[in-house]
């Protein structure tokens, strides 16, 4: 039987990182719902949560998602680790790569 090695093990221990356009509402705010819940039930994410990086255009909107979440890491257990915020108007293409470097650090 194999082993997992030393590297694989800290990689599961890793949040899962999901990035949600559209996310401020209607399926997006849906789908964030869901990694979240299934984060929190230990429905996949290997054991080290879902840190969701929501993108839409309206903050207001997308700070009250984050808040109504449970918090990033495993089981729910946030450590500090955050659900990250990226107001962003994904039309405007040459703010695209600070969006997607904003979203997986």
């Amino acid at each position: 039987m194999a082993t997992k090695s030393a590297s694989m093990q800290a990689a599961a221990q890793q949040p899962l990182r999901v990035l949600i356009t559209g996310a401020s509402e209607g399926i997006g705010a849906a789908v964030a719902r869901r990694f979240a819940q299934a984060a929190t039930s230990g429905d996949g994410a290997g054991g080290g949560g879902v840190r969701l990086a929501l993108l839409s255009r309206s903050r207001e909107k997308l700070e009250a998602l984050v808040a109504a979440l449970p918090p990033a890491g495993p089981g729910g257990a946030g450590g500090g680790s955050r659900h990250v915020v990226l107001p962003a108007d994904l039309s405007d293409t040459a703010s695209l790569a600070g969006v997607v470097a904003q979203a997986v650090s």
